[in-house]
């Protein structure tokens, strides 16, 4: 198993304030669809409309993991035609014990046609032109109907991913559909919450002192 070896990094932040709708918009926006036809929505969708958390993740009194968990609509020209497409999901770094750094996608999609949530059929991380592909371990069906989870060792490309989000407050990865011809690029831009980045920063550096306990 690969350690996550992260340097600590010092406190600076991107600020500015995202382009989009405000928080209160965002998640009204939100639950209306799990209520809704998504093609409604067509006319007045923004780029995109996306809520996010970043949670601590705790096993028996320690931490063991650090995760962003995102609702995220956008426009999907690959497989919907450019209508609205709803992914539910998270990335998350677990920490099993010295040694047992690991890092999971969980990914479920909901549009028009799907009458429900839909696990993609892969999933990578994104930087640049580089993917974590070749440093999946395994994909699996969520416990929850309609996800799917992949499994990533601590590699280059995870590690990149994990900085990307301290140093941009961006998350880029890329999912494909069941008989699907390409990956559909997804990021999740956290860049105008300054104050989720920096959580994001000190549940990294908290997980690291777990590591070397």
């Amino acid at each position: 198993m690969t350690a996550l070896n992260i340097p600590k990094r010092p406190q600076h932040h991107p600020r500015g304030l995202a382009g989009g709708v405000k928080a209160a918009g965002i998640a009204t926006s939100i639950a209306w669809v799990l209520v809704g036809p998504l093609a409604v929505l067509a006319q007045d969708l923004p780029t995109t409309i996306q809520e996010v958390q970043v949670v601590p993740r705790f096993a028996d009194g320690r931490l063991q993991g650090c995760g962003v968990v995102f609702q995220h609509i956008e426009r999907d020209m690959l497989y919907a035609g450019g209508e609205p497409v709803l992914l539910d999901g998270s990335f998350q770094i677990y920490n099993f014990g010295p040694g047992q750094v690991s890092a999971m996608l969980k990914l479920g999609f909901l549009d028009d046609q799907s009458g429900g949530h839909v696990a993609p059929s892969s999933a990578y991380m994104v930087n640049g032109f580089a993917t974590s592909a070749g440093e999946a371990n395994h994909q699996m069906q969520s416990d929850t109907p309609g996800f799917a989870l992949f499994s990533f060792r601590i590699g280059e490309q995870i590690t990149n991913s994990i900085v990307s989000i301290m140093d941009s407050g961006k998350l880029s990865f890329a999912y494909q559909r069941e008989g699907g011809m390409g990956g559909v690029p997804v990021t999740i831009d956290m860049s105008g919450e300054p104050e989720k980045i920096a959580q994001w920063a000190d549940c990294i550096d908290a997980l690291l002192l777990s590591d070397a306990d």
